[in-house]
């Protein structure tokens, strides 16, 4: 009787549990056609779209705005990346200069660009030419941004418009950039780009 008792009075062997998870998070936005078919050429292949106030976001979203863009070449869809870029990282976009500047303080509404002929348009081909953009063979060869007023900070994907390199996409052979007199524009103590 006593092993009966014995067994009836031992609790169960318990099995040990897998660890509990978590719950499960919403899935990932679906990458739009165009950031699929940037992915190969970006600097941080996506994660810059993680951030939706990153000057890369508003590039990206700029691109997608462009009338046509399905029917872009890669080539082309990251000419216009790597411009909206500069425009959405320069254009009326404070920076440690400005904030460091009296001039600024209390400003309501942040200066842009002098001029941006093309830079706002979502039908206009860069090569056609934009404001400060020359092309040779539908690849950007000058960037002539001088005395435009750009802030903000330089933007590394500019190296997307090299014409050889690890970075070169087919949509430049760039061989001159003139920001001369763009006294606040900052580099982010970073000339990696050039």
């Amino acid at each position: 009787a006593s092993d009966v008792y014995k067994r009836q009075t031992q609790l169960p062997t318990v099995r040990p549990t897998a660890p509990p998870t978590a719950p499960p998070t919403q899935p990932p936005t679906p990458a739009s056609g165009v950031a699929t078919r940037l992915q190969p050429f970006l600097i941080q292949g996506g994660n810059e779209f993680t951030d939706p106030n990153s000057y890369q976001s508003c590039a990206l979203a700029r691109v997608e705005q462009q009338v046509g863009v399905d029917s872009f070449s890669d080539a082309k869809l990251t000419q216009y990346y790597a411009l909206y870029c500069i425009f959405c990282s320069t254009n009326a976009k404070p920076n440690i200069i400005t904030n460091a500047d009296p001039q600024f303080a209390n400003v309501a509404t942040f200066p842009g660009w002098t001029r941006s002929d093309g830079w706002t348009s979502n039908n206009t081909d860069p090569c056609t030419p934009w404001y400060g953009i020359v092309c040779v063979n539908n690849q950007v060869t000058e960037v002539n941004l001088f005395e435009n007023f750009l802030t903000g900070v330089w933007p590394l994907e500019i190296t997307m418009l090299a014409s050889d390199g690890p970075r070169s996409t087919g949509a430049g052979a760039l061989t001159k950039i003139d920001l001369f007199s763009n006294q606040y524009l900052f580099n982010n103590f970073d000339n990696s780009w050039m």
